[in-house]
């Protein structure tokens, strides 16, 4: 085979895989609000883990993991559940994260409410929350230290269905200009406010 034949077939081996990779996580993907937002980035080369019967919080371990293997997280999410702010909190006032997250309004209040003690404790210590009134499409973690990577976390009104996770450099700088896109218009709560 000629150089420009293996340059051909090893395209069109890449293509078969990555295309295999989205059909069996078809149903995943389906879950996307809106999969314009997406990037061919994100799911070249990702890990997918989906919400399964026998195994529901599979996701949520795949989150709790991604987070305490980083120190530094930037994030937005439409939906909270119990384990995240517990994460949140115990990694925070641990020392070994620093965080932003953005919420919309009803997710921050809530979370202030049910969580008030652990809340407070974590905003003193640092944690950054912002809040705003666009609908957020999915959740979105950035890890940028210790090593840069990206979680897409996609639910189906506030049931996790699963996580699309990548390292490739161009997935996590998609990952960046996605977040700083909603941040553009995020504030802090007036709970919050100095």
């Amino acid at each position: 085979m000629t150089s420009y034949g293996e340059f051909l077939f090893e395209r069109y081996r890449s293509f078969l895989v990555e295309f295999t990779d989205i059909q069996e996580n078809r149903e995943l993907l389906l879950g996307l609000k809106d999969t314009s937002l997406l990037s061919d980035s994100l799911l070249d080369g990702a890990t997918y883990t989906k919400s399964v019967p026998f195994a529901p919080e599979k996701p949520i371990s795949e989150v709790e993991s991604f987070v305490r293997g980083a120190t530094t997280v930037r994030g937005f999410t439409p939906f909270i559940v119990g384990r995240y702010a517990s994460l949140f909190h115990e990694q925070h006032t641990a020392g070994s994260l620093d965080a932003e997250i953005i919420t919309p309004p009803e997710v921050f209040e809530y979370t202030s409410q049910q969580w008030e003690a652990q809340f407070e404790e974590a905003t003193r210590e640092g944690l950054d929350w912002l809040v705003v009134d666009e609908q957020l499409p999915f959740g979105l973690l950035i890890e940028d230290e210790p090593a840069a990577s990206v979680c897409v976390v996609v639910d189906d009104n506030g049931t996790l269905r699963g996580v699309i996770q990548n390292d490739n450099p161009d997935a996590v700088a998609w990952g960046r200009d996605l977040y700083e896109q909603y941040r553009q218009n995020a504030r802090r709560p007036h709970k919050m406010s100095p």
